[in-house]
């Protein structure tokens, strides 16, 4: 079985006067034979050319003997057992005396791909998104118990759960989509609480097992109760329900439809054609230094050309300079607020920034909310919060990088590499927490960020330390990574090997974070890093 794209272009005939595709303007319908390796092919609205004596025309398959006929103009030639490859359809207008008018040649090609069976119904239980030989949609509507249903129409990952009059079922899961209508590709979410109230108080609570189900029975029938979802993670959000009576609070009658609570997880969703932004490096002082160190792009800048202009469109809208923030690396992005934050970084030949009188552990704020797409229209950083002022515990330490000696070989700075700044910095889905790495100090911050822009006091940010989170033979742990994930924080590390260590002692790890827990007591992942190196 193999079906099967189609493409078509018309050819002109030889030997005879040519018809345009405006004069015939068909349509082509290709339908595949999974069984057969073929297809049937379809030609709608053959039109007469105007002006014309045509008084027949004749559709050949100039790849199979089959001759189609079709005597007036708009009628539908069908071209059956079409084989795989390049065809031509050859369709010749002829006058009552059986003399050619115009002819074309219309090429056909049915592009041969793997056969996938399926259902293109995201709603059946056989649903194949790049299903090309249709099969019967099992849905939960059919009236059939089939797929993975415990019963007719009801149970298994797609359908409602079956009840019984007095029971109350449904599932908590993410509903990408927002449609209000849990599929099959759309995941189950567990561990959310389901209350049960009725006009006297609390009836029962339980939580979505691991299918994301959760059920209440033994219920008076045709009694309205009050249901209430409630403990997702701070990563998730409540859907946009389509319908009327949707969200965390509903009154429900048990024996019903399943009462399913749609749940969004921000990070799986971003706007269209976004900006990109990123980091530079300017070498020397940053004092005065005008080149934009801080610098986005559109989503569609580049080319496909080996040859295209790879800046293009040319316009940078966010183009910091190095003269207020020096050198940085982490970046992360409060949406709600449309605001930027970037932090410092260690580079040997970069100065620090100036706004910060050179700090080495600082977090600038950009405001992007005017951003108007212009080149070179946001152009201005702030001090969030510098580390190393007292107000937030410091000092944490001296620049090893001081603009005077930038730009020249510096001994010290060179050797203080992913030691001294921030690495990665993420925040939380909802905006609400900031978090980075102290690459000095090597603990996990946390910071509490609002929409105005204000930083938070010192007392409110947790410190998380990780040196010690594994032995190291040889060396030190040191963390710099830092990504949120479905409500838990990674951070990735090193084994450095730096103090006597050899090759065989370097690793990289990834440790799990979990928001009011703590670090994992093993990493979730660990790769040797003892492959052999070539010379820089």
């Amino acid at each position: 079985m193999l079906l099967l794209f189609l493409s078509f272009l018309f050819v002109p005939s030889q030997g005879a006067a040519q018809c345009t595709s405006a004069d015939i303007d068909p349509t082509i319908t290709i339908t595949p034979d999974c069984a057969a390796g073929t297809a049937t092919v379809t030609i709608d609205d053959l039109h007469i050319p105007a002006a014309s004596n045509v008084t027949e025309v004749r559709v050949y398959s100039l790849t199979d003997p089959h001759v189609s006929v079709a005597h007036n103009p708009g009628a539908s030639v069908t071209v059956p057992n079409v084989p795989r490859g390049i065809n031509y359809v050859y369709v010749q207008y002829l006058d009552a005396g059986f003399n050619e008018i115009c002819a074309t040649t219309i090429l056909v090609e049915i592009l041969p791909t793997p056969p996938v069976v399926g259902c293109t119904d995201p709603l059946s239980h056989n649903y194949v998104e790049e299903a090309n030989c249709p099969e019967t949609c099992a849905t939960c509507t059919d009236g059939i118990q089939n797929g993975d249903e415990t019963g007719v129409d009801c149970g298994g990952l797609l359908c409602a759960p079956c009840g019984a009059a007095t029971d109350l079922t449904g599932v908590a899961f993410l509903d990408a989509d927002q449609d209000g209508i849990q599929q099959k590709n759309e995941a189950r979410e567990p561990g959310l609480t389901v209350t049960l109230f009725d006009d006297n108080g609390q009836v029962a609570q339980t939580t979505t097992d691991n299918t994301g189900g959760y059920a209440f029975t033994g219920l008076n029938p045709g009694q309205t109760y009050r249901l209430e979802f409630s403990g997702w993670g701070d990563h998730l959000m409540e859907a946009r329900e389509p319908t009327a009576g949707g969200g965390a609070v509903r009154f429900v009658q048990p024996g019903g439809a399943a009462v399913s609570m749609g749940l969004l997880d921000l990070a799986d969703h971003c706007e269209d054609l976004s900006e990109l932004v990123t980091v530079c490096y300017a070498r020397g002082s940053s004092a005065g230094n005008p080149d934009p160190v801080v610098v986005s792009f559109p989503y569609s800048a580049g080319t496909s050309s080996p040859t295209g202009n790879f800046d293009n469109p040319t316009a940078h809208p966010i183009s910091v300079p190095a003269g207020q923030v020096g050198s940085t690396w982490g970046m992360a992005y409060h949406r709600r607020a449309d605001d930027l934050y970037v932090a410092s970084y260690l580079k040997s030949d970069s100065g620090f920034g100036p706004l910060s009188n050179e700090s080495p552990w600082v977090i600038y704020r950009v405001d992007n909310s005017a951003n108007t797409g212009a080149d070179a229209n946001v152009t201005a950083a702030s001090v969030y919060i510098d580390f190393n002022t007292a107000a937030y515990g410091g000092p944490i330490g001296t620049n090893p990088a001081p603009n005077s000696s930038a730009g020249t070989f510096n001994a010290t700075a060179f050797a203080e590499a992913g030691k001294v700044g921030f690495g990665g910095m993420d925040f939380s889905p909802n905006d609400s927490l900031l978090y980075t790495v102290n690459l000095t100090t090597r603990e996990l911050y946390i910071i509490p960020v609002g929409d105005g822009g204000a930083a938070p006091a010192n007392g409110d940010i947790q410190r998380v330390p990780m040196a010690g989170l594994t032995a190291c033979t040889g060396g030190e742990l040191r963390p710099f990574a830092v990504q949120v994930y479905d409500g838990k924080v990674y951070c990735g590390a090193v084994c450095t090997a730096e103090n006597g260590g050899t090759t065989n002692d370097l690793r990289a790890l990834v440790f799990e974070y979990t928001p009011g827990v703590g670090f994992s007591a093993t990493p979730v992942l660990e790769v040797d890093l003892d492959y052999a190196r070539g010379g820089i």
